[in-house]
């Protein structure tokens, strides 16, 4: 959602930063869009660059919305100057242990793919308690999804910035992420060529999300990018590193 914001306003003044956070279809305040793809994500961000007068921009992705934003710069690498990519879900064409497409998310992916209403239902079920109790989610979820998060998270500021978040975007459901999931099952497969730009990657070593193989792999794929690695970081740590990933990506010099 707009609110997914790692750190406070402070950091974008210090650094001179415009940071703009859109809700994507289905998510927080905006409207969800049916069997909505690669093609519509594109259309989106290029409407509001075009609305709020912006010819050239950074781009930054983070989690899946890293796999998009790949998507997103390959078409629109003629308005986009860098492209970061936190924790990044990679293209569908990598494979071994930089497959993003593996166990359990391969699983969600199908399912979203084939019965979009059911996962749907399911998620809306999930999302219910998430937002009854909010706390007790986060525990559960260090616990067993991303112990390497606990730290990240023990912190009130990074907790209830997070909780934020994702509150607004599920507070009138959850078929923007359905809709997110059925974009990565019928996402073409990318070229390096059409990403020309400098590329900066972080990712965290203990990442449990998202295994640190895919940017290894994905950082090898491209032509011009630099990946920076977290010995001890998680799926979360952007939220300790927020003010550093704005610095490196917007940094004076640019040069990879």
């Amino acid at each position: 959602s707009r609110l997914e914001v790692p750190g406070s306003a402070d950091i974008l003044a210090a650094l001179n930063i415009r940071l703009i956070v859109p809700d994507r279809a289905g998510y927080g305040q905006s409207d969800p869009l049916k069997d909505r793809g690669i093609d519509d994500l594109v259309a989106d961000t290029e409407a509001l660059a075009d609305h709020l007068g912006i010819v050239r921009f950074h781009l930054l992705g983070y989690s899946l919305g890293g796999f998009l934003a790949l998507h997103c710069a390959s078409r629109l690498g003629h308005r986009v100057d860098r492209l970061g990519l936190v924790s990044a879900l990679g293209p569908k064409q990598m494979s071994g242990d930089a497959a993003p497409l593996r166990g359990l998310f391969r699983l969600v992916v199908a399912v979203a793919q084939h019965t979009p209403d059911l996962l749907e239902n399911v998620l809306n079920l999930v999302a219910r308690g998430l937002l009854k109790n909010p706390d007790k989610h986060l525990r559960r979820f260090v616990r067993y999804t991303s112990p390497a998060d606990g730290g990240i998270f023990s912190q009130a500021n990074h907790r209830d910035a997070y909780i934020k978040a994702v509150n607004e975007a599920y507070c009138f459901g959850c078929q923007g992420f359905v809709e997110d999931l059925r974009a990565v099952a019928r996402a073409p497969d990318l070229s390096p060529a059409a990403l020309t730009m400098p590329v900066y990657l972080w990712h965290g070593e203990r990442d449990g999300q998202v295994p640190v193989a895919q940017a290894v792999a994905v950082d090898q794929w491209l032509l011009n990018s630099r990946l920076t690695l977290e010995p001890d970081g998680g799926h979360f740590f952007i939220y300790d590193r927020w003010r550093d990933i704005l610095s490196q990506l917007t940094e004076s010099s640019g040069a990879l």
